[in-house]
């Protein structure tokens, strides 16, 4: 566990250290950059790892690998093996407005990419909170990225009076200001008022110097770097060394890119650690001053985000560190118990089991609320009804849950009896049901040879896989097994 502090005081995921491993995020941008520059990108000599890569980062990111998935294929003209695309559909949707425009149009993007169907009542959702979060949104990116949303959703943006707005041209290049400079373009295209060609010419001029970028570790920023520089009519032939140097990061095998690693942890490694290390009372021995300062760095930022989940890891993890912020704890429960307040959805139902956990965690009562129920008809709903169901205790209507869900209550046994390539997540999800059948002291044979399966990965023999035929042990899943109670001794 030490091993994962980084240089900013949080911890990072498992593997990290190693430089040049292929990964979907950058790849995503990279790639989509270089086909806009050069045409469609080599397909993959070995397209089962790259369906394999997918599968591997999807419980970590489920939307975003979608997303970021689709891109890859949109940027080699080849499709990725898998059933991937559907984690999109479900995914919660963040608090922050301009997060959310940019979850909801990633959702349409694969829905549209994919053509896979899009329920009517989520298709309301998405459009209800779209409208919701576009008076809210910071940037003429998001209103351009809603616009396109929009359109998808059969909405009428006509009342949100979206209006062009010269680029910013001003401050220092960054992936926040570039996003910015392409946003205004794409938003005056979209509206039909195109930039004039002076104003077209100050955006080249903005983005010239920074022809030149370093591509590994930029991957984002060279992808609105040449959105915005063709949009703004500049010439395809100048993007060439861009070009150039993201060839030279390809990976073969899985026409991906291969990504300079920065070691940088986040908030949601560094609460996983708080949980494995502080179940021994060792967090202490392993975090010290440079992680509560890191911690209480971020909490500006996420206030501002109004980041519910967030803001409570931030509590968890200073309770480990013996610098408990009791203020801080005061403010995120109040939040959390005002999102339990509504009834609990499908869509909101993932967030809600993470914030009843946090509260536990931080020693507040959770609040009763209403369970909403839903078709099962798919291993993501049957996932879905396992969670709701471990929520029992907290509903205030649990036995419609129950009856509403007897098929996969009933699902229960025979699941553990045979686990398969059950995920650390679903598992964890069934073990929590209240009353499933299964006696902990009894387990089935088949369910104590997966957990043993599921441990040790290169490098990090004492923690677990999310997915069973993946290599790649996560914090995550180590604390999804540690819930379990299947968890071997180290």
């Amino acid at each position: 566990m030490r091993g994962l502090l980084a240089g900013n005081g949080l911890f990072m995921a498992p593997g990290l250290e190693e430089d040049g491993k292929p990964q979907m995020a950058p790849s995503a941008y990279g790639l989509a950059a270089l086909a806009r520059i050069d045409g469609p990108t080599p397909a993959p000599a070995d397209p089962d790892r790259l369906a394999r890569t997918v599968a591997a980062e999807q419980p970590d990111e489920p939307l975003w690998t979608a997303w970021y998935a689709t891109r890859v294929e949109q940027s080699s003209g080849r499709s990725i093996a898998g059933n991937w695309a559907s984690a999109a559909l479900t995914a919660p949707l963040p608090d922050d407005p301009d997060a959310r425009i940019a979850a909801i149009a990633a959702v349409t993007d694969v829905v549209a990419d994919k053509k896979v169907g899009l329920p009517d009542d989520r298709r309301r959702e998405l459009g209800a909170a779209l409208t919701t979060a576009v008076p809210a949104a910071t940037g003429d990116y998001g209103r351009c990225r809603a616009a396109e949303a929009a359109d998808r959703l059969n909405l009428d943006p006509g009342s949100w009076r979206l209006t062009p707005a010269k680029p910013a041209l001003t401050g220092k290049f960054s992936a926040d200001s570039v996003m910015r400079v392409w946003g205004a373009v794409c938003l005056a295209d979209r509206l039909g008022t195109p930039l004039s060609a002076p104003d077209r010419q100050d955006v080249l001029a903005w983005l010239r110097p920074n022809l030149g970028l370093d591509v590994a570790g930029n991957e984002f920023e060279t992808y609105f770097l040449t959105l915005a520089w063709l949009a703004a009519g500049g010439p395809r032939a100048d993007l060439e060394p861009l070009g150039d140097r993201l060839r030279k990061r390809m990976d073969g095998a899985t026409g991906l890119l291969l990504t300079r690693t920065q070691r940088m942890g986040t908030l949601e490694n560094t609460y996983d650690a708080a949980l494995l290390a502080g179940s021994v009372d060792a967090f202490g021995d392993i975090a010290g001053r440079p992680t509560t300062d890191a911690v209480r760095a971020l909490l500006p930022r996420l206030r501002a985000n109004r980041s519910i989940s967030d803001l409570l890891m931030a509590a968890v993890v200073l309770r480990g560190l013996d610098a408990r912020d009791q203020a801080l704890e005061r403010e995120a429960t109040g939040l959390a118990r005002d999102f339990l307040a509504r009834p609990l959805t499908r869509a909101t139902l993932l967030p809600a089991a993470q914030l009843v956990l946090l509260l536990q965690q931080v020693g507040s009562e959770v609040p009763k609320f209403r369970g909403v129920t839903f078709p099962v008809g798919s291993r993501e709903d049957r996932y879905l009804a396992w969670t709701m169901l471990g929520l029992g205790p907290f509903l205030s209507n649990s036995g419609e849950i129950r009856r509403a869900f007897a098929d996969p209550l009933a699902q229960i046994g025979p699941s553990l009896d045979r686990p398969g390539d059950l995920t650390t997540m679903e598992v964890a999800a069934a073990m929590n049901v209240p009353d499933q059948g299964i006696d902990r002291n009894n387990l089935p044979p088949a369910l104590t040879a997966w957990t043993t399966g599921q441990r040790g990965c290169t490098g990090f023999s004492a923690l677990y896989r999310a997915v069973p035929s993946i290599d790649k042990c996560t914090l995550r899943a180590t604390v999804e097994m540690q819930r379990t109670g299947l968890e071997e001794p180290a």
